[in-house]
C-alpha cells in the first residue's frame, strides 16, 4: 500500500515540532510510568537530525526513524507512526526497509529498546526480533540478518 505513494528525506531542522509532537503524543505515557516524567530539555539534548529519516505521504509528514550505526549494527532508536496511519502497515513496511538498508551496508543485525508494556514489543517478536535483555521497564531486542 504506502511503498509507492511515500517519501523517505533527510530531517531538517524545520521538522523538530513535527517529531518531538509525535514522539510526545505516542510516548509520553510509557516515558512517565518509567522514568517519572516527559522532558523536553532531554528530548532536545538527544534529538540528532542527522540521524532521522522523515516520511511523507501526500505530501505531509507520517512518520520517522531514527537510527544510528554502532559497528556491525544498526540501532533503531525511534520509529514512530503518526496515530491515524497505525495497524496498516507502514510499520512493518518501514522496518523492512530499515533492515534491507542495514544489510545492503554489511551489517549483521537491527538491535532496539522497547518499553515491555508497550504494544510495540508484540509487533517486534512479530517481525522476528529476539529479546535480549530487561532493564528499568524496557526490553533490549534484536534480530540478525541473514
Amino acid at each position: 500500500m504506502f511503498s509507492q505513494k511515500i517519501s523517505i528525506r533527510k530531517c531538517r531542522d524545520s521538522d523538530y515540532r513535527f517529531i518531538y509532537d509525535i514522539s510526545k503524543r505516542n510516548m509520553e505515557f510509557y516515558v512517565k510510568k518509567h522514568w517519572g516524567g516527559w522532558n523536553p530539555k532531554n528530548f532536545k539534548e538527544g534529538f540528532n537530525k542527522d540521524n532521522i529519516k522523515v516520511i511523507e505521504y501526500k505530501g505531509k509528514r507520517i512518520a520517522f526513524y531514527d537510527t544510528e550505526l554502532k559497528g556491525k549494527c544498526l540501532y533503531l532508536h525511534n520509529l514512530q507512526i503518526t496515530f491515524s496511519l497505525r495497524r496498516k502497515g507502514l510499520g512493518r513496511f518501514l522496518t523492512a526497509l530499515i533492515e534491507k538498508g542495514a544489510k545492503k551496508k554489511g551489517l549483521n543485525k537491527v538491535k532496539l529498546r522497547v518499553f515491555k508494556d508497550n504494544p510495540a514489543k508484540n509487533f517486534y517478536l512479530k517481525l522476528g526480533y529476539k529479546i535480549t535483555g530487561n532493564k528499568k521497564g524496557s526490553l533490549s531486542m534484536e534480530r540478525k540478518l541473514a
